[in-house]
């Protein structure tokens, strides 16, 4: 009996010393996830694993750029809705750190003319931009992968798009109701495979696509999902820009200067020792 008694005191306590590993290990789990959130300037943001997240925007508008670190912690997201509806903004630079645009994060900001998305941007929400109706261009950067659906919807004002290299997936309705829209140029030696149906609805009649002559797209005169496509970007055989030509030259370039130099000293040093 005695036996007995002292195996359940030993399971007792076994099971007291289980439940307060389990109690601090969810302790430290809970504190290492928590968001707190603080404002700096005009700017509200969150704090979750030393990287900021901005939730809002107090200030008068303008031109803005979005700040790289908030209360001294890496702005890397604009969260959902940060910016919704702030009619008074008028240009937007988001900078590389940033990887992330929430939802709807700049929906109807009307008097918004152009925003420049810095090349860390992975991820940008659906209606991220739908509505800006003053906005006349942007460019995506090579890192987005996906444009969701509706991100550019209503732009009424936009008349240009260029797609970075990265995109593989087009969301339905993404470039609907662009009604000035005539260019879209696609970076990429790869087409999207993904396409929404619906992607340029409602927008411009005579819209053009534009891409490399090297990549899988249809050439001039063919269509992609409902794209017409017109010009080709002038590039080389094996699928580089010209700006990569450019850059060839000029090395060699200065590699003949360089030995040019070279055959000049070496002519005035015999002509020196002949002396």
């Amino acid at each position: 009996m005695g036996g007995l008694t002292k195996t359940r005191s030993e399971t007792c306590t076994i099971s007291v010393i289980i439940a307060l590993m389990l109690l601090f290990g969810a302790f430290f789990v809970v504190a290492a996830d928590t968001v707190t959130a603080a404002q700096d300037d005009n700017y509200t943001y969150t704090v979750n694993e030393d990287v900021a997240t901005i939730t809002g925007y107090t200030g008068v508008g303008g031109a803005i750029t979005i700040p790289s670190t908030l209360g001294g912690h890496a702005t890397v997201a604009i969260g959902d809705g940060a910016f919704e509806r702030c009619t008074n903004l008028t240009s937007i630079s988001i900078p590389g750190g940033v990887t992330s645009i929430g939802i709807s994060a700049f929906y109807s900001c009307s008097s918004m003319t152009s925003v420049t998305i810095g090349n860390g941007v992975i991820t940008i929400g659906h209606d991220a931009f739908s509505q800006c109706v003053n906005l006349t261009s942007i460019t995506i950067p090579n890192n987005v992968t996906s444009i969701e659906d509706q991100v550019f919807q209503g732009c009424t004002s936009m008349t240009s798009v260029i797609i970075g290299s990265g995109v593989t997936t087009i969301g339905n309705y993404s470039f609907a109701d662009c009604a000035n829209l005539t260019s879209i140029t696609f970076l990429g030696m790869v087409a999207p495979t993904t396409v929404g149906a619906d992607w340029i609805a409602l927008s411009g009649a005579g819209i053009e696509g534009h891409a490399y002559a090297a990549s899988n797209f249809p050439s001039s005169g063919g269509v992609f999902n409902g794209l017409r496509m017109g010009t080709v970007i002038a590039d080389n055989s094996d699928g580089k820009s010209n700006t990569s030509t450019q850059s060839a030259w000029m090395a060699m370039v200065l590699v003949l200067v360089a030995l040019l130099i070279l055959v000049v000293l070496l002519v005035m040093r015999r002509r020196k020792a002949k002396k």
